[in-house]
């Protein structure tokens, strides 16, 4: 017989519940914090600086994976839903482009960033830029992952993929355990969100003031607007 102690009982129903209202909460509690006290938001930041720096780390991770399992475990002569999948994306992304320029003339919004970008340098023409897409393909896959090349990240899933469609069930039974572990790794940072919700917001009011909570309002509009897409 085994016995559940309150604090795991706890645990279970924050891992269960609502992501949607613990990020509200953690939203809530963030300005809340940062109008209480400008030191402590400024440092529970680190919360926030955490939960980005996972998911930047575990996002290629899971890109290379997920497309490489599933290029690799596609039979021949499956019927496969990709087109159909590849228009509505492609006018899914026009769609929400066009809104969220629209909603942008609109309502007007003015963000107060803390570091200015004047250190890029925007590409001179059409060649310039083709040619940093084509580098990018031929990247080398660690330096991809590394530096979250997402391009090249892609080709090289693409190219796994196709090379082991032809190998035995063993490795692509490893490579579908892999891609699982990969995404439960996903699951287990995005409960994290409203902690990292939760930093980020406290840290940013504390740093650049309330005059970007005050400017929240038009930029949800758009947001939702983009979202609704």
């Amino acid at each position: 017989m085994t016995t559940r102690t309150p604090s795991s009982g706890w645990l279970s129903r924050l891992a269960q519940g609502s992501l949607v209202k613990q990020i509200l909460i953690g939203l809530v509690l963030g300005v809340l914090l940062a109008l209480v006290s400008k030191p402590a938001a400024i440092a529970v930041g680190l919360l926030g600086t955490l939960f980005v720096g996972a998911l930047k780390a575990v996002a290629p991770v899971l890109v290379l994976m997920l497309v490489m399992a599933s290029i690799a475990n596609h039979q021949h002569g499956q019927k496969t839903s990709i087109r159909p999948i590849l228009f509505l994306y492609l006018l899914g992304t026009f769609s929400a482009a066009l809104t969220a320029v629209l909603f942008s003339f609109l309502f007007p919004s003015t963000l107060h960033l803390t570091t200015a970008a004047d250190s890029i340098t925007p590409p001179s023409g059409i060649v310039e830029v083709l040619r940093g897409l084509l580098m990018s393909m031929v990247s080398n896959p660690i330096d991809a992952l590394l530096n979250a090349n997402y391009i090249g990240i892609l080709v090289w899933a693409v190219g796994l993929g196709f090379a082991l469609r032809h190998g035995n069930d063993t490795t692509k039974n490893l490579i579908n355990d892999v891609s699982h572990a990969v995404t439960f790794i996903v699951k287990v940072v995005i409960r994290f969100a409203p902690l990292g919700i939760f930093g980020l917001v406290s840290s940013t009011l504390a740093t650049t003031g309330f005059e970007t909570l005050w400017a929240m309002p038009s930029c949800c509009w758009c947001w939702w607007a983009v979202c609704c897409w």
